[in-house]
Order: structure tokens, then sequence, then C-alpha cells
């Protein structure tokens, strides 16, 4: 069974997630913040990580190239924001500058 990590600081948005998770009988939990998704992430492994982009304590971004720096992210993720616009970009990991 796939297994998905949510991190929505968003009521709402977080329960409508999850009811849709259910719906498709996906393994899921859902924490409300980038430092307890880093926890989290920690302690069980992942097949997909789904995290919104602003959070309360760090920017979805910031949680996820912590994640990436130290190699522990070998699975998708996806990242979702309510906002009207938002700009991100994407740059290679370190591990990816090295293979270069």
């Amino acid at each position: 069974m796939t297994s998905v990590l949510l991190v929505e600081d968003d009521a709402i948005m977080g329960e409508s997630i999850c009811d849709r998770f259910a719906l498709e009988n996906i393994d899921y939990e859902w924490v409300q913040s980038a430092i307890a998704a880093l926890s989290r992430m920690k302690q069980r492994k992942f097949d997909c990580l789904v995290s919104d982009i602003r959070l309360p304590d760090l920017s979805g971004e910031m949680m996820f190239e912590r994640v990436r720096e130290n190699g522990s992210l070998d699975y998708p993720a996806i990242f979702i924001t309510g906002y009207g616009t938002c700009l991100l970009y994407t740059s290679p990991s370190p591990r990816d500058r090295q293979k270069s």
C-alpha cells in the first residue's frame, strides 16, 4: 500500500485531502508543520511527500532543501498552495551536483 506524508497547516484543506486519500485507500499521515514533517520522515519511510508551500514554521521549499541535503528524500515530492501565485524554482540537490 502506498504511504503519503501530508504537510498542510490549513485544517479544512488537510481534512479534504485526507478524505480523498482515504477514498483512494492510500495510507497517509498528516502533520501541520515542516518541523513535525522533518521529525516524522526520520521515523518512517514514505512513498510520497505532499506539502503545502507556505507553512507556519518553515516554507515547504526550505523543508524540501533540508531533506534533500541530507540525502533522505528518494521518493516524489508534490507541492501545493492555495495562493494565486507562487514563484519557485528547482535546483539540483548536492548529490545531483556531484554526479555532474
